[in-house]
């Protein structure tokens, strides 16, 4: 879970945007396939046309069930086989309802009739996976949409003339680890303590508008995704380090008084203010004497110099 002035692109603020239009899509698809179904019940007969119909509307149900099963419990991207079926079978059934020109081929066989209903009824399930997808995504979608409201209020300590070009004069990370590890007013951060929970859950509240319980939610899914990190790279160090180009910077608190601490965090050449506050003054003030230290300058994200 993203926190802390994290920014969300459009469509995860706004899901409807794209699942709108795919999901008319496959209603179209649906609404041509059955409209070939309901044509060809003289073609192919009363009793062999229900038959197969029910065949292959049963066989579009069962195969829907069973991947909404799959996926609900293993979270694989098995949603990807409906689509992957319903573009063999209208390759399959092409003649009868993509002909060109119209009017479309005869369907003249049982098998070509349950084709059209298979499809018809996974395009319809695809629909009803869509709005599943939607609807469970709902709590996230809130939660983007308050956080990219949100003003992004971290700063950046920089001896570059701008905190992006920071590579041109660097902070070494060697250089601000021991800075850090030595300076009075900064300590290691601890995630796992009852401290930098609350403060966690603190944090999650003021940027995503979620009541407490919710927040101690996320908390805790954010903490199991940050020990499966950890996990992961004491596992394959080298793997990690050839994925992730070296081990995550360690973070540095600094007490901030009537509020949460701040962390501080070596990024690339320059060290990154996390958890800044609406007083940003004063955030600037308690990190200035540190940039200062470092022969470096206090920047918001804009790139402003602040100090």
């Amino acid at each position: 879970m993203r926190v802390g002035n994290a920014r969300y692109s459009y469509f995860e603020r706004h899901p409807e945007a794209f699942l709108v239009p795919l999901a008319l899509a496959f209603l179209f698809v649906a609404y041509l396939n059955l409209a070939r179904v309901a044509a060809a019940r003289a073609p192919v007969g009363g009793g062999p046309w229900l038959a197969s119909m029910l065949l292959g509307c049963a066989c579009g149900i069962a195969l829907t069930a069973g991947i909404v099963l799959r996926q609900r419990g293993t979270g694989q991207p098995w949603w990807l086989i409906p689509p992957l079926v319903l573009g063999v079978g209208m390759i399959a059934d092409k003649p009868e309802v993509w002909a060109v020109p119209y009017p479309p081929g005869v369907v003249t066989s049982p098998l070509q009739n349950a084709l059209l209903a298979f499809c018809a009824t996974i395009s319809i399930g695809v629909v009803g996976m869509l709005g599943w997808f939607y609807v469970a995504t709902i709590p996230a979608q809130r939660i983007a949409r308050h956080a990219s409201r949100m003003p992004n209020r971290d700063l950046h300590i920089s001896r570059a003339e701008q905190w992006r070009a920071s590579a041109d004069r660097p902070i070494g990370r060697g250089e601000w680890e021991l800075f850090a590890e030595e300076h009075p007013l900064l300590q290691h951060y601890d995630s796992s303590s009852d401290r930098a929970r609350e403060e966690g859950i603190e944090v999650i509240m003021a940027d995503t508008g979620v009541g407490r319980e919710r927040a101690i939610e996320l908390s805790g899914e954010s903490r199991q995704a940050a020990e499966e990190l950890k996990a992961a790279i004491e596992r394959s160090p080298r793997q990690a380090q050839s994925r992730m180009g070296s081990r995550p910077s360690p973070l540095f608190a600094m007490e901030r008084p009537g509020s949460v601490r701040l962390l501080l965090r070596w990024d690339d050449s320059q060290v990154t203010v996390l958890r800044g506050g609406a007083d940003v003054a004063g955030d600037v003030a308690l990190v200035l004497p540190i940039a200062s230290a470092l022969g470096a300058f206090v920047y918001d994200r804009a790139g402003t110099r602040l100090g």
